[in-house]
């Protein structure tokens, strides 16, 4: 989880976070996809709506309204 969270909160390269957690490329390359992907799998649907009918339209409308952009 650390590699991972180092991963995405700065712009360090797999090479740099290998040899700062002593742990091969490879290896770093796998830990950080399947936390990502777990990430995902287990948090996407409760944090993450899609709109469908009568609310996709308020929520245009609010962005509209916000932004002015169609």
């Amino acid at each position: 989880m650390a590699i991972t969270l180092w991963r995405l909160g700065i712009e360090i390269e797999y090479h740099s976070l290998s040899q700062l957690f002593g742990i091969g490329l490879s290896t770093v390359s796998v830990v950080v996809a399947d936390v990502c992907t777990a990430i995902v799998q287990y948090l996407a649907n409760r944090y993450i709506a899609i709109l469908a009918g009568e609310h996709v339209k308020l929520a245009v409308d609010g962005f509209v309204s916000k932004w002015g952009v169609p």
